[in-house]
C-alpha cells in the first residue's frame, strides 16, 4: 500500500508541475502577444505621424506669400554689384521685385534702381513640394541714375533666380544667374551670377 500511495503521491506531483508549467509558458505567450500587438500599434503611430509630418511640410506658391526684404551680392555684366531690395508674392505665382544695386563699373560705382512694376517688367515664381523653387524676374530701370552700358542700350537680361525654404517658411536663400542678351550684335552672353537671402517682413500661408 505505501507503494501504491507513493506511486500516486509522485504522479499527482508531475501533473502538477506539468500544470504549472502549462500556465507559465501559457503566460509568456500572452505576454509575448500582447507586446507584439503593442509593438504594432506603436509602428502604426509613429508611421501616421511621419506621414502626416511629411504632408505638413509640402510646399507651394502660397508657402512664401507676402513680402520679403532680401540682400544679394554678385557680379552684373562682370562688374561687383550688391543690392538691398523687396519682392512681393501673391501666393499664386506671380510677383513684384524692386531693388536698389550699386555697381562698380571701370568709370567708377553706380547706383540705381530696378523694379518690375514698370511697362515691360515682370516676375513670376514656382515652388516645389521640397521647399525648392525658382523666379523669372524681368528688371526695368525706374529711376536716376541710367543703367551702365551695355544695359543702357539694350536693357537689363531676364535673371533666374533658384531658392530654397527653410527655418519655418519665414527665410529662404537664393542664387541668381541671367540669360544673356541674344537679340544684340554680337550677342550679349550671361555675365551676371550672385547669392542672397530673404527675410519674411509680411503675410504667411495661411493667410
Amino acid at each position: 500500500m505505501k507503494g501504491g500511495d507513493s506511486y500516486r503521491k509522485t504522479n499527482s506531483e508531475q501533473d502538477t508541475q506539468i500544470f504549472h508549467t502549462s500556465l507559465i509558458m501559457e503566460r509568456r505567450y500572452l505576454m509575448s502577444a500582447k507586446k507584439t500587438l503593442l509593438m504594432l500599434l506603436v509602428i502604426g503611430l509613429v508611421g501616421v505621424f511621419v506621414t502626416s509630418s511629411q504632408a505638413d511640410r509640402k510646399f507651394t506658391e502660397k508657402s512664401i506669400k507676402g513680402t520679403w526684404g532680401y540682400t544679394v551680392a554678385g557680379t552684373i555684366g562682370g562688374g561687383p554689384a550688391t543690392g538691398v531690395g523687396l519682392v512681393t508674392y501673391d501666393g499664386a505665382g506671380e510677383c513684384v521685385n524692386s531693388v536698389k544695386m550699386e555697381l562698380t563699373t571701370p568709370t567708377g560705382v553706380q547706383v540705381f534702381q530696378i523694379t518690375t512694376t514698370e511697362p515691360g517688367g515682370s516676375c513670376v515664381y514656382s515652388v516645389n513640394p521640397d521647399g525648392t523653387g525658382s523666379m523669372l524676374v524681368n528688371f526695368i530701370n525706374s529711376a536716376p541714375p541710367a543703367l551702365p552700358e551695355p544695359f543702357l542700350t539694350h536693357g537689363l537680361p531676364p535673371f533666374v533666380i533658384d531658392l530654397v525654404i527653410f527655418n519655418a517658411k519665414k527665410e529662404f536663400r537664393f542664387i541668381v544667374s541671367d540669360l544673356g542678351i541674344p537679340g544684340t550684335t554680337p550677342p550679349i552672353p550671361p555675365s551676371s551670377v550672385g547669392d542672397g537671402v530673404a527675410k519674411r517682413q509680411s503675410g504667411s500661408d495661411e493667410d
